[in-house]
């Protein structure tokens, strides 16, 4: 017993994965050990799943790493943890760089809002953010508006994980608004609010839609 017990305290401590306290186990286990509780251990293999997860939405391929799951209407890449909505890059700058002051944003340098990579984000204020944004004309207006100058970072239509309708049901809806149809009956025949049909019929939304005949 006194040897055993010389040789664990000659051991000498890790340091716990999750809360970094210093543990010290057993000899046979010092080869596993990555966490010094139950406790930790599970709230570290919560982490490395969702992490593999993210990760697994990443298409690494190019000079960006582009989101290649469900996005927000800027573009910025959609991601969920335990419930919680959030922006795809700021989970990937959280993962590299650690928590985000609360006051900062997450800003781009390559101005591409799908892209998650590490080093293609930098920690801002509102005021850099909107700068940045004037600067690269994403805040623009007219032709160099950042939907025109860079229309693969808005996601449109059926890309929007939250659309009930497709581009043949919006052509079907116009012509039936233009037949005489009201937005409630419209509405109903499809299942969505009058809201969304009137978006539709207004064209406030669906507007790269174009009119022509259902396939």
């Amino acid at each position: 017993m006194r040897d055993h017990a010389s040789k664990t305290e000659d051991l000498a401590p890790l340091q716990c994965a999750v809360c970094n306290r210093l543990f010290i186990v057993k000899p046979y286990r010092r080869g596993k050990a990555r966490c010094c509780s139950v406790r930790c251990e599970n709230k570290r293999r919560r982490e490395l799943d969702w992490h593999e997860r993210f990760w697994a939405k990443v298409d690494k391929s190019g000079h960006c790493w582009v989101w290649t799951a469900g996005r927000l209407e800027q573009g910025y890449g959609a991601f969920s943890i335990c419930g919680e909505p959030q922006r795809a890059h700021r989970v990937s700058y959280e993962i590299a760089f650690g928590q985000i002051p609360h006051e900062l944003d997450v800003c781009h340098h390559c101005d591409n809002p799908p892209c998650v990579r590490p080093d293609h984000l930098y920690l801002g204020t509102d005021v850099d953010n909107a700068a940045d944004r004037a600067e690269r004309g994403r805040a623009a207006s007219g032709a160099r508006h950042g939907t025109l100058t860079h229309p693969e970072s808005v996601t449109r239509g059926t890309q929007q994980t939250q659309a009930k309708l497709n581009d043949d049901a919006i052509r079907t809806v116009r012509r039936l608004a233009s037949a005489g149809w009201s937005n409630r009956e419209i509405a109903t025949q499809f299942g969505v609010s009058r809201a969304a049909i009137w978006r539709v019929t207004r064209r406030n939304g669906w507007s790269h839609v174009q009119d022509g005949p259902t396939q």
